[in-house]
């Protein structure tokens, strides 16, 4: 069996990091003005909950990413990422790469994917996605952080939340 690359690897899948993931929530947002102050208290939130004591917090874990149209509303280059994939965007890729399957919708050739998702998608209107995930009531608390620090300077546009299996023993991946 081969391995895998590690940098292939999502990172909150390692069993390295070893903190209760009892709740995710995924913001995808879309930035209204890519000069606004609240955007950058995200980044002062993520840094603060960073260096915390431990015992006087809950495990939390925290990702960003943007997509090339978020990269592109902040003002930076994609093309010096040099990435095909990136560059092309998810709805290139869905069934070469990712294999997911199509369906017709609207008469149109689609990836099944959530209806909202895919309507944001075809319009380029996502811009990046905030992941927070950990116990419940902390996820809860540094999500509603996150909204109100967003405000005036992106909104969200789609809200998912997961949860664990019940059975503590459960192997899980995505939501």
């Amino acid at each position: 069996m081969s391995e895998i690359p590690i940098e292939d690897i999502q990172g909150d899948v390692l069993t390295s990091y070893r903190f209760p993931k009892d709740v995710e929530h995924f913001h995808i947002f879309h930035i209204e003005d890519r000069n606004s102050e609240q955007l950058f208290a995200v980044f002062l939130i993520l840094k603060r909950v960073a260096v915390m004591p431990v015992p006087k917090t809950s495990p939390i874990f925290f990702n960003i990413a943007f997509s090339k149209e978020g990269i592109d509303a902040l003002g930076l280059k994609h093309s010096d990422l040099g990435d095909k994939h990136f560059r092309d965007g998810q709805f290139a890729d869905a069934t070469t790469v990712l294999g997911d399957p199509f369906v017709k919708k609207n008469g149109k050739k689609l990836p099944d994917w959530e209806d909202r998702f895919v309507e944001l998608e075809l319009a380029h209107k996502i811009h990046g996605i905030i992941l927070v995930a950990g116990e419940a009531n902390s996820v809860q608390q540094h999500s509603k952080e996150i909204i109100q620090a967003l405000a005036g300077a992106a909104s969200i546009l789609y809200y998912l939340e997961g949860a664990t299996l019940l059975k503590r023993d459960n192997e899980h991946f995505g939501w």
